[in-house]
């Protein structure tokens, strides 16, 4: 990925989460896996699922993204956009 945008990811994670959410260390046992689904609330063209992916990636490198619908594609709404599995904590 392009250095520049993971330079945005990383300053837009310091900016809003700088070094952890208190919420989650204080509710969340850290070796706790779990998954999640992303879907699409309405119809539209699918636009930046690497960085989607390299936000994740940033705050745990474990983290595993499998992206359904590529940049470029229609989603429609309802749609499996990609699944996000890994440490809940994360």
């Amino acid at each position: 990925m392009e250095k520049k945008i993971l330079k945005i990811i990383k300053n837009a994670l310091i900016e809003d989460i700088g070094r952890g959410d208190i919420t989650t260390k204080a509710t969340v046992n850290p070796t706790k896996k779990g998954s999640a689904l992303a879907m699409a609330k309405d119809d539209f063209m699918v636009a930046g699922i690497k960085v989607f992916e390299q936000t994740f990636k940033c705050i745990d490198k474990t983290i595993k993204v499998k992206k359904i619908i590529h940049d470029g594609c229609m989603a429609r709404r309802g749609d499996l956009i990609a699944t996000v599995s890994g440490s809940l904590s994360s």
